[in-house]
C-alpha cells in the first residue's frame, strides 16, 4: 500500500462508528508518517535553511505541490512559499477553491507565503486526445502530432489568473516555456522538433492574454491585491485527514467536486484541517459547514462539529459517506463531474444552483451575480473588493473541437449584487466611477463583458476625497481623508517606470529614488494629482 494503510472496511477491529482518536494506532503511525516518517519534510525544511545561511541576501524557498498530500500540517516543511500547480481545465474557476487548501495549509506553518502556479501545458488526453481526430481539426493538430502536453487554452488561462488575482496569495507564477513560447528557432532539425511529443507551443494567443492581465491588472494594482484581506469565514470545506488516509478521498490539491462548484456559486468556500479545529476551534464566523466525503473522521473534530451545531444556528450539509455519529441538515448535491464540455460545464453550475437552493431559507451569501458570472469579495474596514468573473464559455477554433473542454470565452452581461447599501462603485481596471443601483440594503451593479474577463470594483459608502501630495527630501507622501479605504495609486517619474502603491490607513509615505517631473494617479477615480 506503499504510504497508505488498507482502506478501513478491510482493516480488522477498526473503530466503531469510523471514528478515530488520536492515539488509535494506525492513524497515529500515518499521521507521524506523513508529517516527519519519511523525512521529506525535513529534508525541505533542512535544504532551506542551508540555502539562507550561506547567502548573503535573502533567499526565498518554495515547495510545490504543497497540498498534493493529505490535509495535513507540515506539507513542504519550513520554507519561504507554499506552492501548488493547478491546470486550468474543465473549470478554470476551481483556482479560487485551490488557493483555500494552500492557506489551510500554511496556517499550520505561521508566517508561511502562499504562491499558485497555472500550468500552461495541459494533459493532450484531457483537452485533446491524440487518438481522437475530428473532421475539422486546427493546424497545430497536425504541426504538432505527437505532443502529449499542448499549450494551455487561452480562454482557460484568461479566468486561471483572474481567479488566482481574486484571492490574497503573494504571488502567481507560469510554467511551462516551451509551451508558452515559440521556441522553434532554436531547433536544430526543425522536422524532429515538431515532432517531439513533449510541451509543444500550439496556442500563440495563451501568452499575449496572460501577458496583457498582468500589464493592465497584476502590476498597477499588485501591491493593492497583496494588501486586502480575506474576509472572514463564512463557508467551509471540511477537508477530514483520517477519511484520506484510510479511505482514499483526498482531492489531492484540485479541490473536491462540491468545493468547486461552491466556488462557483460565489459562497466563497474556505478549507478547513482537523487541525485548525483541534488548535483553534471552528471559526466564530463560520455559518455553514460543508462534510464532502468524511467517511471517517477524527474524533476531536466530532465534538467539536457536534458541539457547533448545538451552540449556533449553524448548517451542517454533507453526502452519504458521511460517519453516523454528526446529523447533517441537508444533503450535498451530487454532481457528475465525469462528463466533459457543455455537460460538464453544466453540472458544476447545477451543482452550485442547487447549493443555494438548500441554503436560502438560512444562509445568503455576501455577494451574488447573473448566471456565469463568479463574484468573489475581499473586504478592508469599508470598504468592499469585488472581484466578478465571466465564466461564460464555448467551444472554440483551438480544441473545442474534441468537444472536451470549453475553450472559448463568449459575451456576456449582467448584475453584481452585494449585500450591503453602496455609496460609490469604482472600476479599478479601468479607473472610472461606474453607476449602480441601491434597493433594499442590496447594492447591484452592472457589468459587461466581451469575453471571459474579470472586472474589479470597490464599493465604498460615501465617494472618495481627493488626495494630497507633498514632497520633501525626495519622501513622496500621499494623504488621503478617506482612512477607511486602502486606494491604489501610481507614481509616475521623468524616465522612470512607474511606481505602484497602496494608501493605507489615509498616508502613504516613502523616499524614492527621483521625485523630478512626477504625478500621483488615484487609480480608482482615475484623478491625478501634482505634488505640493
Amino acid at each position: 500500500q506503499k504510504r497508505n494503510p488498507p482502506m478501513y472496511d478491510q482493516i480488522d477491529d477498526f473503530p466503531v462508528g469510523r471514528i478515530v482518536g488520536p492515539d488509535y494506532p494506525l492513524w497515529a503511525f500515518y499521521r507521524w508518517w506523513w508529517k516527519d516518517g519519511d523525512g521529506w519534510n525535513a529534508y525541505q525544511t533542512a535544504m532551506a535553511r542551508q540555502f539562507a545561511a550561506h547567502f548573503s541576501h535573502p533567499v526565498a524557498a518554495f515547495y510545490d505541490p504543497i497540498v498534493r498530500t493529505p490535509p495535513i500540517w507540515g506539507s513542504g516543511g519550513d520554507v519561504t512559499f507554499g506552492n501548488q500547480w493547478t491546470y486550468p481545465y474543465s473549470q478554470p474557476y476551481k483556482v479560487l477553491y485551490v488557493v483555500s487548501e494552500q492557506q489551510a495549509m500554511a496556517r499550520g506553518n505561521p508566517g508561511q507565503g502562499v504562491t499558485t502556479m497555472l500550468q500552461g501545458i495541459s494533459y493532450r488526453s484531457a483537452i485533446a486526445p491524440k487518438e481522437e481526430t475530428p473532421a475539422v481539426h486546427p493546424k497545430w493538430h497536425d504541426e504538432f502530432p505527437n505532443t502529449s502536453y499542448p499549450t494551455t487554452p487561452a480562454a482557460l488561462m484568461r479566468e486561471g489568473v483572474w481567479s488566482a488575482l481574486a484571492r490574497r496569495i503573494d504571488g502567481i507564477m507560469l510554467y511551462a516555456g516551451a509551451a508558452l513560447f515559440d521556441l522553434s528557432s532554436e531547433a536544430k532539425d526543425y522536422d524532429e522538433y515538431r515532432k517531439r511529443a513533449y510541451y509543444q507551443h500550439c496556442d500563440p494567443e495563451t501568452m499575449p492574454v496572460v501577458n496583457g492581465i498582468f500589464r493592465d491588472v497584476a502590476v498597477p494594482l499588485g501591491p493593492l491585491l497583496r494588501a486586502v484581506p480575506e474576509r472572514p469565514m463564512e463557508v467551509a470545506v471540511l477537508e477530514s485527514a483520517p477519511s484520506v488516509v484510510f479511505a482514499r478521498t483526498g482531492t489531492w490539491g484540485a479541490g473536491s467536486d462540491i468545493a468547486v462548484a461552491a466556488a462557483g456559486a460565489g459562497l466563497q468556500p474556505q478549507t478547513l484541517y482537523d487541525e485548525d479545529i483541534a488548535r483553534d476551534g471552528i471559526p466564530a464566523s463560520l455559518k455553514v459547514l460543508m462534510l464532502p466525503k468524511c467517511a471517517v473522521m477524527e474524533e476531536t473534530t466530532v465534538r467539536a462539529i457536534r458541539d457547533w451545531q448545538v451552540r449556533t444556528d449553524g448548517v451542517v450539509l454533507a453526502d452519504g459517506d458521511l460517519v453516523p455519529a454528526i446529523l447533517p441538515d441537508g444533503a450535498l448535491p451530487e454532481i457528475a463531474a465525469e462528463t466533459e464540455g457543455v455537460a460538464c460545464a453544466a453540472a458544476f453550475r447545477e451543482g452550485g444552483r442547487k447549493l443555494l437552493e438548500a441554503l436560502a431559507p438560512s444562509y445568503r451569501p455576501y455577494a451574488s451575480a447573473t448566471a456565469d458570472i463568479i463574484p468573489y469579495v475581499r473586504t478592508w474596514k469599508n470598504a468592499d473588493y469585488v472581484f466578478a468573473i465571466n465564466d461564460r464559455r464555448g467551444y472554440g477554433d483551438y480544441v473545442g473541437a474534441w468537444k472536451k473542454v470549453l475553450d472559448k470565452g463568449l459575451p456576456n452581461k449582467g448584475v453584481v449584487r452585494v449585500n450591503r447599501a453602496a455609496g460609490a462603485v469604482y472600476d479599478l481596471v479601468r479607473h472610472v466611477a461606474v453607476p449602480f443601483t441601491v434597493k433594499d440594503g442590496v447594492t447591484e451593479i452592472p457589468v459587461e463583458y466581451k469575453t471571459n474577463d474579470g472586472r474589479i470594483l470597490l464599493m465604498t459608502s460615501r465617494p472618495l476625497g481627493a488626495l494630497t501630495v507633498r514632497v520633501e527630501d525626495e519622501t513622496v507622501t500621499v494623504t488621503s481623508p478617506d482612512r477607511d479605504v486602502m486606494i491604489p495609486i501610481e507614481i509616475s517619474r521623468a524616465d522612470k517606470r512607474p511606481y505602484y502603491a497602496v494608501v493605507r490607513d489615509g498616508v502613504f509615505s516613502r523616499k524614492l529614488d527621483g521625485t523630478e517631473g512626477f504625478e500621483v494617479r488615484n487609480l480608482a477615480t482615475g484623478e491625478k494629482f501634482e505634488r505640493k
